[in-house]
């Protein structure tokens, strides 16, 4: 079982998708509780979808350069991380949130 963050289509298919593992989840979102990272907290529960709304990816966007600074010792994390503010950045462009979808 994986959380995948997905840009869907004009035809909700999938687009780009990133999936992240239990292990990596649970590294980030416990350093975004720590400093009390709102766009982070939403994806706590590793078993539940959320969604990202193309207005708030430049919060999650500064949020992951945060989390990238304080967990630089963390290679899985880092590289995760540097995805999704790609992902992020290309829904931006797109004018297209991002969808967390738990399967």
């Amino acid at each position: 079982m994986a959380l995948d963050f997905i840009i869907k289509n004009n035809k909700e298919y999938p687009k780009d998708y990133l999936p992240i593992d239990i292990k990596t989840h649970n590294i980030i979102v416990t350093e975004a509780k720590k400093n009390v990272l709102l766009m982070f907290s939403r994806i706590a529960d590793y078993y539940a979808d959320s969604f990202y709304d193309v207005s708030e990816l430049e919060n999650l966007i500064k949020e992951i350069d945060m989390l990238m600074e304080k967990l630089s010792d963390s290679k899985d994390s880092i590289n995760f991380l540097g995805e999704l503010r790609e992902m992020a950045m290309s829904a931006l462009k797109q004018d297209t949130g991002i969808r967390v979808r738990a399967d």
